[in-house]
């Protein structure tokens, strides 16, 4: 018996609400990353309080660090497992180097990103998406154990550095004191700031270790890949029932926790530095999980009410879209972000209020929206998208509808 032929999934195959999910992460990452464009997260104390003129500043800080931080990495890697396992159910007659093929050129394609900007999050989803193969025989009982164990390994991993007194930062090769990194940075040329970029790879690398970062991500696909196992996406009334069971004490629970943990930023409640780090990481192990997955919860849940009756996910409806030309869209934020605040092109580095960015990225959001339909009106995937299923199923796609 001939091998069915591999093609990538067609519109009617596809899972709406896995894209609308996407396009809403898409929301979030872009306001997340950007404290980092900006340079906020990267100045000194003095130089940060400059982006800090004002209760609209301060909001907005406060509502991203609640809300958005780290919450919607989470729900993207979350993401990428499920697919792994859709993909998985789709072409499970098919050869097993498929999946092997479509990782290895998002490898490529993260390391040509992290050219640009050393935060890029693809090379890790890539590397790491390999180890899904392990996992993929793995019972779902074997599974939940597994996805304990990595979720909880970066808090032991941040109470030794505390006995020991070690942090990720004491093997960085980026030797730029926070007070000198301002100045530094604006006065560099194009060049030294493209090896600077190269030596914060180096740097994220080594604190992606160090910190255990890598472990959430793995124990988020691991999730996704039970998710994806047990079909919930793929027929999501079936499990409505047990969804808003779990979602208000999940969503209690990550509030709450990413209150708590969020406080700490700016009272130290009586608490020595090291007793805060590991309070904060214990809050960050159950609230960022917990509220990241209550999003998807709400998406899920609003996707099974009809679009004809809920204005809600009418509104929803148009994120799919974005969601479809996910990788793009990731990757085009870093251009618009980098055409904006890089000191060699738009040299807004350190310059603009927080607010100010949180508006940019909503109108680079409204922007990506708008072209998201009109490219899909015309072409069945996004200019990357296309790219990458053509390299993966090793011929070119038809792309014209």
């Amino acid at each position: 018996m001939s091998l069915p032929q591999l093609c990538p999934a067609s519109d009617p195959e596809r899972l709406h609400t896995l894209d609308m999910i996407r396009g809403f992460t898409l929301c979030g990452i872009p306001l997340a990353n950007m404290l980092w464009f900006s340079g906020f997260l990267e100045l000194s104390g003095a130089d940060r309080r400059f982006m800090l003129d004002g209760f609209g500043d301060d909001a907005t800080l406060f509502l991203i660090r609640v809300f958005i931080h780290a919450k919607f990495y989470h729900v993207f890697a979350f993401l990428f497992g499920l697919g792994f396992a859709l993909q998985l159910q789709r072409n499970s007659t098919g050869p097993q180097n498929l999946l092997a093929r479509r990782l290895l050129l998002l490898f490529l394609i993260g390391a040509a990103h992290s050219l640009l900007w050393w935060g890029d999050i693809l090379r890790y989803y890539a590397v790491l998406g390999v180890a899904l193969f392990g996992f993929r025989h793995c019972s779902n009982r074997q599974l939940l154990y597994w996805i304990g164990a990595f979720s909880i390994l970066p808090v032991l991993i941040g109470h030794a550095q505390v006995i020991w007194r070690w942090d990720p930062a004491d093997v960085s090769v980026v030797a730029i004191p926070a007070r000198d990194w301002l100045e530094h940075v604006r006065a560099a040329g194009p060049w030294d700031l493209f090896i600077l970029n190269l030596q914060q790879v180096v740097d994220h690398l080594a604190r992606s270790i160090g910190n255990g970062r890598i472990f959430k991500i793995l124990a988020m696909f691991l999730l996704g890949l039970l998710v994806g196992r047990l079909g919930i996406f793929s027929n999501p009334a079936r499990y409505a029932a047990e969804i808003r069971r779990l979602l208000w004490p999940a969503l209690i629970i990550g509030l709450a926790g990413s209150l708590v943990a969020t406080s700490f930023y700016y009272r130290r409640w009586g608490l020595a530095p090291d007793t805060i780090a590991l309070l904060r990481d214990w809050l960050v192990l159950v609230s960022v999980p917990a509220l990241a997955m209550s999003y998807v919860a709400v998406l899920l849940l609003i996707s099974l009410t009809s679009p004809e009756q809920s204005v809600l996910h009418r509104t929803l409806r148009l994120l799919v879209a974005p969601g479809r030309m996910a990788l793009t869209n990731y990757l085009s934020q870093t251009v618009i972000a980098l055409a904006i605040f890089h000191p060699a092109l738009g040299d807004q580095y350190g310059r603009l209020g927080i607010l100010t960015c949180g508006l940019l990225v909503l109108a680079i959001l409204a922007a990506q929206l708008v072209l998201s339909h009109a490219w899909l009106a015309r072409f069945r995937f996004g200019p990357m998208e296309w790219l990458w299923r053509s390299g993966t199923y090793g011929k070119w796609q038809p792309l014209r509808r």
